[in-house]
């Protein structure tokens, strides 16, 4: 498997750091929109409780569906860019760097699965006409959950820059 990734790599070194990049750009442009772009207006414009909760669970479950794909994008990427750059041949500083931003990633796909079973408690609530636990999951899922992931997430693009030397 490792020769793969490193021929794969060798092929495609660059491009395969496109597609990082621009999956973890999306990714977080992703939680940015949800968090900053479409809470707020939706709070502010639809009166309805029982309207706005649709609109949210649909957008929650579009937001999953986007981020899942892009999370998995980039941990795919993220093998082959590891392998081609001998991250645990290099420098100590920098392999402990990586290391960190490994965790984070990890770190963040737990907490995506956590959102997720927020989202289902809302999902299964707002079904049982529980509007008063619909919001709360809501709410701890666009206030908090996702400015936590995007504040991580803006965390390990800081650390792939300096590993990577930009």
């Amino acid at each position: 498997m490792k020769e793969f990734a490193l021929s794969v790599f060798e092929n495609y070194g660059n491009v395969l750091m496109y597609i990082h990049i621009v999956g973890v750009t999306m990714f977080l442009g992703t939680l940015f929109a949800v968090r900053f772009l479409f809470y707020k207006p939706i709070e502010e414009s639809i009166a309805d409780n029982e309207e706005r909760y649709t609109l949210y669970l649909k957008l929650l479950k579009r937001f999953f569906i986007f981020a899942l794909f892009t999370l998995f994008i980039i941990m795919i990427v993220s093998v082959f860019l590891a392998a081609g750059l001998h991250f645990k041949n290099s420098n100590p500083t920098y392999s402990t760097m990586m290391h960190i931003k490994e965790f984070v990633w990890v770190f963040i796909l737990f907490n995506m699965i956590y959102i997720y079973k927020k989202y289902k408690n809302a999902l299964m609530a707002f079904k049982g006409n529980l509007l008063v636990e619909t919001h709360e999951n809501i709410i701890l899922i666009i206030r908090y959950l996702v400015p936590i992931i995007l504040f991580f997430g803006l965390i390990a693009v800081f650390f792939g820059n300096i590993v990577r030397g930009w």
